[in-house]
């Protein structure tokens, strides 16, 4: 009885596994109506913008909260980087903790009143998430900005 059970369970298996195989691929194949956004929308127009406004080696303080951080990180990896409030005790990488820098990079979301701090005038560049500015010159404490994370 057991063995008999056996190959009527196989079966089974086999019967569904022939109904649902092509179903599947088909479900695989057809267009997808719903993505996930991977990446804040100001990540690629940042990036081009740094490209043409920031001179080589110039360090940039990132007033960006949460994952934006991140991803702000990983857009000016070819400059230094500090924050004034870097995301810590997680696994990813951040930057040294600092105040002073050539540039601003500030999240739109995160509205001081008047002018943003340590900025030097209007944004150079500004999008639905980010602005990059000018740091005065005169902005206290030292420039601590690095590429390398800890």
């Amino acid at each position: 009885m057991p063995a008999m059970a056996g190959r009527s369970l196989k079966n089974r298996v086999k019967r569904i596994t022939n109904v649902t195989a092509p179903a599947l691929i088909a479900a695989s194949n057809a267009p997808r109506t719903r993505t996930i956004a991977r990446r804040p929308s100001g990540k690629a127009p940042l990036r081009d913008a740094a490209a043409e406004i920031l001179p080589p080696g110039a360090s940039v303080r990132l007033d960006v909260d949460g994952g934006r951080q991140l991803w702000a990180g990983y857009v000016l990896a070819d400059h230094p980087i500090t924050s004034t409030a870097p995301i810590i005790n997680t696994s990813y990488p951040y930057p040294p903790q600092g105040r002073r820098a050539d540039f601003i990079v500030a999240e739109r979301r995160l509205i001081p009143s008047g002018q943003w701090p340590d900025a030097s005038g209007a944004p150079l560049f500004e999008n639905d998430v980010f602005r990059l500015y000018r740091m005065r010159s005169d902005a206290p404490g030292p420039d601590v900005a690095s590429q390398s994370f800890r």
